[in-house]
């Protein structure tokens, strides 16, 4: 549940656009804890060990109260143009990131389906837009900077219970040792060119965009929950990013 009337999508900060989430004066304020439901199915005829098996469901809608307000934080009058810049923002082919200030660490990916103005005569008022997330889950941001020079190590804490695949962006500083490990991982880097390999998606890119895939022994890594001890060898930098689905 939400207490702060800021947040960010897809980037942008609600300031951009003079908006801020409603509160109601009967204190209902704007509810973000997505239900998480899967249902229980059986079609076994053993009615005493019968199989069951599950199906996840598709996320609840979420619907948030929008409204546009002043640089004193009183409701403005809407105009066309400002219903038109707010549209356009929120509206997107693809689930967009919406962070809250209460929980800043934490990213949930929505996708605009319906926007319903609630408009006074005098254009005043907010608009109800309906969200539909990607998935149940939050999604805990993690990021570390690791400095290599020789042998190094870190550990990266799963606080999910689900398998994760970070995203590593390494770079040699060394003309001569160009080689960056990652546990099974082998890098083979050119100077000044940092990479980024996607654990998911199974890509590695330069700045460029440009496929890189031949520079990397294609030994994956992922995040098992828990503790993930990472053994690292070469002279340089490693960003990982990774983010953990969890239940708010």
């Amino acid at each position: 549940m939400f207490i702060s009337d800021k947040f960010m999508f897809n980037g942008v900060s609600c300031d951009e656009y003079n908006v801020r989430l409603v509160y109601f004066e009967n204190n209902i304020v704007n509810d973000m804890k997505i239900p998480f439901s899967i249902s229980v199915n059986s079609d076994s005829k053993d009615s005493i060990y019968p199989v069951y098996k599950e199906e996840t469901n598709i996320p609840d809608q979420v619907v948030l109260n929008l409204a546009y307000v002043d640089k004193t934080g009183n409701l403005a009058t809407f105009s066309s143009e400002i219903f038109k810049r707010i549209k356009m923002w929120l509206i997107t082919d693809y689930f967009a990131p919406f962070i809250t200030e209460d929980y800043p660490d934490y990213v949930i990916y929505l996708k605009c389906v319906k926007i319903q103005d609630k408009l006074t005569f005098g254009n005043q008022g907010f608009l109800e837009v309906t969200f539909q997330p990607y998935t149940h889950y939050f999604y805990k941001q993690f990021e570390t900077v690791v400095l290599l020079s020789g042998d190094n190590a870190t550990t990266i804490e799963n606080i999910s219970q689900e398998v994760c695949y970070p995203i590593i962006i390494a770079e040699t500083t060394d003309s001569t040792v160009n080689t960056i490990k990652i546990n099974d991982m082998t890098l083979n880097l050119q100077l000044n060119e940092p990479v980024s390999v996607d654990n998911k998606m199974l890509t590695v890119l330069n700045a460029k965009g440009e496929n890189k895939l031949s520079c990397c022994n294609r030994k994956w890594i992922k995040l098992l929950p828990g503790s993930n001890d990472l053994k690292l060898y070469g002279y340089g930098k490693i960003k990982i990013k990774a983010e953990f689905p969890v239940i708010l």
